[in-house]
């Protein structure tokens, strides 16, 4: 197999790849390097990519693979962001683990460098172990053994239609008027009263809060996870609505976040008493990356009736999030995104559809015509 980097007869940068090559047929970079050489190279990417655990089967013999008709010979920038001309290695798959803490101080070349960070998004970190959980309200008979209809009866458009709703919108600010005021709800109420006034009735507006509404009217959670809490009002609506569910928030607390106050735990304590909530409360301080990996390594047996992700808004963070919470949600279970067309994070559209909707074992739905934006996914099974 011949490898070249560069457009035409002119190579451009250094690519490595991790195809296992034949001894006499290996060229990277400028001219032909020796095969030990080639070879040093090709196993310190594996090591920097897979570690140094041994993996389950056999050891991976490539990370990308190129298809047999197929000619590499676009600049390695380009060439790793046309994922459609490789295929994926089982091998690498399932036994790809985090990436050792001392990559951050380890010399590599730019080809290296954009290898492990392709990999990286395109793969995943790699998720707890899947639950079987079924949420409160999934449907669950003995007869389900033989193939009968089971798990979820309601799906992520019947959820969706319950949002559009002014009277329930109007239900959740209600909840949020009870909260201690700022200035993004101020000009959310602002936002929602011109378009009211523009097209009446009939003006068609959804965000976190109204899909939170809908959600924990159809399911009456008993336990909720919310990764990104900041003042809490998110967190309101659902206490308010299931004033005995368990739940657990993450958040770093930062000040002035998003140029507006941010008090920290007891503040959101304080709120939730404002509406009637009697539940298990647990506020978890820290990056969530962190601290959500920890604390489901502690209990494998955790599960969500309802999980909202407003945390990290960077393209590679927010996939992070929903891959670390996917597992955790029971079948039946709703999980709510939020943001997915904030002008100022384009790409999360991009991550909801490339993370959640490619997996047929969720329904999907989205509002993105004005506002922010919100997504929602049921799991089927």
């Amino acid at each position: 197999m011949v490898v070249r980097a560069g457009d035409g007869d002119e190579p451009v940068s250094e690519l490595v790849c991790l195809a296992r090559p034949a001894e006499a047929d290996l060229r990277v970079g400028r001219g032909i390097e020796p095969v030990a050489k080639a070879r040093e190279k090709r196993d310190r990417l594996r090591k920097l990519v897979v570690g140094d655990a041994e993996p389950r089967t056999r050891p991976p013999t490539a990370c990308l693979q190129r298809p047999a008709n197929r000619r590499l010979t676009a600049p390695s920038h380009r060439l790793l962001r046309r994922t459609s001309d490789f295929v994926l290695a089982p091998a690498t798959v399932d036994t790809l683990p985090p990436l050792p803490s001392h990559v951050s101080g380890f010399r590599t070349s730019v080809g290296h460098s954009m290898v492990v960070s392709r990999l990286r998004f395109l793969l995943g970190r790699p998720q707890s172990a899947d639950t079987p959980a079924r949420a409160t309200h999934a449907f669950d008979r003995a007869e389900d053994a033989r193939g009968y209809h089971g798990g979820p009866v309601l799906g992520a458009s019947t959820l969706g239609e319950l949002a559009l709703s002014p009277a329930l919108h109007d239900e959740a600010w209600a909840i949020v008027d009870r909260l201690e005021p700022d200035d993004n709800v101020s000009h959310v109420r602002d936002f929602v009263a011109e378009g009211r006034r523009l097209a009446g009735r009939e003006w068609r507006y959804v965000d976190i809060a109204s899909a939170l509404a809908a959600a924990t009217e159809l399911l009456r959670p008993s336990s909720y996870l919310e990764v990104g809490v900041r003042r809490g009002r998110s967190m309101a609506i659902v206490a308010a609505r299931a004033p005995k569910c368990s739940i657990i928030g993450v958040d770093m607390w930062q000040p002035n976040y998003a140029g507006m106050e941010n008090p920290g735990p007891d503040h959101v304590r304080a709120e939730l008493a404002k509406v009637g909530f009697a539940g298990d409360l647990e506020l978890l301080t820290g990056d969530s990356h962190r601290v959500l990996p920890r604390r489901f390594s502690q209990r494998p047996d955790l599960t969500f009736d309802l999980i909202t992700v407003d945390g990290d808004h960077s393209p590679r963070g927010a996939a992070r999030d929903l891959r670390d919470v996917l597992p955790r949600l029971r079948i039946g279970g709703v999980l709510v995104f939020d943001d997915i067309s904030h002008p100022h994070h384009p790409k999360l559209l991009e991550i909801w559809r490339r993370v959640v909707v490619a997996e047929r074992r969720y329904s999907t739905w989205h509002f993105d015509d004005v506002g922010y934006g919100v997504a929602v996914a049921v799991r089927r099974w």
